[in-house]
């Protein structure tokens, strides 16, 4: 119960509710992580294939022979006046590199784990021995063209190789990139040695599109602000871009990888997916990601495939952080989600005091210790005032306590204090990446002095409501990197018709990896998003 719909330009994870109609262009930035197909190895270990590494764009006219691409031995030459000279460092002269491994066919039948119903068969399909199971079911399931069980399916590693190598060793030629047909060969015969024996692989557009009639697109990317889970913390794809982040660590579904290179890839079309938990993830139509249900469960299947009611499967890691854990921090980080939450922030233009000032409200002894040990770390220096609040519940020991004057004023601008209601966006950046205490201190407080507790007939939730959308996904977001997963859903006030958002945290009974996978269904804008008991 979900749609696919366009994105404004520069699109923001946070996500807005509703469709914009027609896609609009925005800037793509794109990472390519370590990884390859793993063969299989002595013991029956079985290595599971990741995203690949980052490649320029290569031209078509439709899948390419092999035996009209590559060059034979003894073929005349035609000499150019400038191009590559290539030095052959895998293979051998007058033998192809098909010829030094030993091929075999398989079976490929993908089941459902819960019901073993079939989600893909292709049989008698060919690839090397020495490649693991699940190397040969990702590729033939993911990555071979053509409908299955029609002549124009591929069903051989070599043909998916040769689609994409000849491919790019034919527009080498046309465009003058080799000094000579047979460093044309030899260009083509290093690169099907090393995608035959892993050395790398391609990004998965690639091998979507290279050598097919479709439009010769070879990656896929996200907007600016998507964010990245890595162990450093959620970071946007376009920081690590600017950064040329080398090297960085990453998560994928498998656990911690690297990036092996960056790329902005200009404008392009992006969608917003929308799931009922109140996901939002931005995405070119190419990008990837793992459907759950439905035809073609258990695979990769590309993003403007995605049909509402489909599910997918988001993988969620404690992500720790790097910086260094300073308890002044977290005192920053629990007041300042206070003051968000159940505070005032401002200066008062009347009266005799017209210095910067915070008030943070408090209604229990645990609540005014915890405000107060956080006040004493940040300003024991600065001039406070505590005050009891009268309310019509004469059992609640209500305290305001006031603090002012400019030595607030560092603190306040860095956490973004002055933006108050709809208009506070997200929660204050470097919360994405700071060390996991700080984070839990704000989110501590935020759900103290906001949230609510429910008790059902077979579970409790645990909720929030404000009024900043964006703020609620961000909340979303840093619950994230605890691996807990939460709901968002709307509210509609009926005095002045302002929407207020609701989040709705559910952590993993057990820790073990199989539960930190969740299934999430699409969502159609528009329908009222409801919280999960």
């Amino acid at each position: 119960m979900t749609a696919v719909d366009g994105d404004r330009a520069r699109g923001d994870i946070s996500g807005a509710g509703g469709g914009q109609g027609a896609q609009r262009g925005a800037v793509g930035r794109q990472i390519g992580v370590r990884g390859r197909f793993q063969r299989r190895k002595a013991g029956g270990n079985v290595m599971t294939e990741t995203v690949e590494t980052s490649t320029a764009g290569g031209t078509s006219e439709g899948p390419a022979d092999r035996k009209g691409g590559a060059g034979k031995a003894g073929t005349t030459e035609r000499k150019r006046s400038k191009g590559l000279k290539i030095e052959r460092l895998y293979t051998s002269a007058g033998v192809h590199p098909y010829d030094e491994v030993t091929w075999e066919r398989r079976d490929v039948v993908m089941t459902n784990w819960r019901d073993g119903s079939i989600n893909f068969e292709q049989r008698g399909v060919e690839f090397p021995d020495a490649w693991s199971f699940n190397a040969v079911n990702i590729v033939t399931s993911k990555y071979f063209r053509g409908a299955v069980g029609t002549p124009q399916r591929e069903s051989s590693l070599r043909q998916l190789i040769d689609r994409v190598v000849l491919t790019y060793g034919k527009a080498g030629r046309e465009h003058g990139y080799f000094a000579t047909d047979a460093d044309a060969e030899i260009f083509e015969h290093e690169l099907t040695w090393m995608l035959l024996h892993q050395v790398f692989s391609f990004n998965s557009p690639v091998w979507f599109n290279v050598g097919t009639p479709s439009p010769q697109q070879v990656s896929a990317c996200q907007p600016y602000d998507a964010l990245v889970s890595s162990p450093a913390g959620l970071i946007p794809i376009g920081r690590l871009v600017d950064d040329q982040a080398i090297g960085a660590k990453v998560f994928d579904a498998h656990g911690v990888t690297r990036v092996l290179a960056v790329k902005a890839n200009g404008r392009k079309s992006v969608l917003r997916i929308h799931t009922k938990a109140g996901h939002a993830l931005d995405v070119t139509a190419d990008h990837l990601v793992w459907k759950s249900t439905g035809e073609g469960t258990g695979r990769f299947v590309q993003a403007g495939t995605l049909q509402p009611g489909d599910q997918l499967e988001w993988h969620r890691r404690d992500s720790y952080g790097e910086a260094e854990i300073d308890p002044r921090e977290i005192a920053e980080a629990a007041l300042a989600g206070w003051l968000q939450s159940d505070g005032f922030v401002g200066q008062y233009a009347t009266g005799t005091n017209r210095s910067l000032t915070i008030e943070a409200m408090t209604v229990t002894d645990a609540e005014r210790a915890w405000v107060a040990d956080a006040v004493r770390r940040l300003f024991p220096d600065v001039h406070s005032h505590e005050q009891k609040v009268e309310t019509q519940d004469k059992v609640i020991d209500c305290r305001r306590l006031r603090l002012y004057g400019e030595s607030l004023r560092s603190f306040v601008e860095r956490w973004q204090l002055l933006v108050r209601g709809p208009a506070m966006e997200v929660p204050p950046h470097h919360l994405y990446t700071a060390p996991l205490p700080v984070v839990a201190a704000y989110l501590r407080s935020v759900f103290q002095a906001e949230g609510y507790v429910s008790a059902r007939e077979r579970s409790t939730l645990v909720g929030v409501d404000m009024v900043g959308e964006q703020l609620i996904r961000g909340l979303q977001a840093l619950l994230g990197r605890f691996g807990i997963f939460a709901r968002v859903s709307f509210k509609k006030r009926r005095a002045a018709g302002a929407r207020r958002r609701n989040l709705a945290p559910r952590h993993p009974v057990s820790r073990r990896p199989a539960d930190l996978r969740r299934r999430d269904r699409l969502h159609r804008p528009g329908q009222g998003r409801q919280t999960g008991a």
